[in-house]
């Protein structure tokens, strides 16, 4: 599901924002929401509900594919990095 953004994925959402500009990932247990400014991309996950929000630069974004190929991602995240499926993003800190 996916709220104010007519084209799917992170790298839509990193294209249409400014080099500095951030992505706030929210994870409640039952959804992602992947927020920049106004646009939001909101999928059904599961798991354990993370404890706070995360800000990762829209920069490192590129780095992500299109589109993943399986039926589920893992996520996690490290210190100052979030894992996706294998990949390393670099965190630039908590929202809250």
């Amino acid at each position: 599901m996916q709220e104010g953004h007519e084209r799917g994925g992170t790298t839509a959402l990193a294209e249409d924002g400014s080099h500095d500009d951030e992505a706030e990932w929210h994870f409640d247990g039952n959804s992602l929401r992947i927020g920049v400014r106004a646009d939001n991309l909101i999928m059904p996950a599961r798991g354990e509900p993370w404890p706070e929000s995360y800000r990762v630069p829209l920069a490192n974004l590129s780095a992500m594919p299109a589109r993943f190929m399986s039926p589920s991602v893992s996520i996690a995240i490290r210190q100052d990095h979030m894992a996706i499926d294998g990949r390393q993003i670099l965190l630039s800190g908590t929202a809250n």
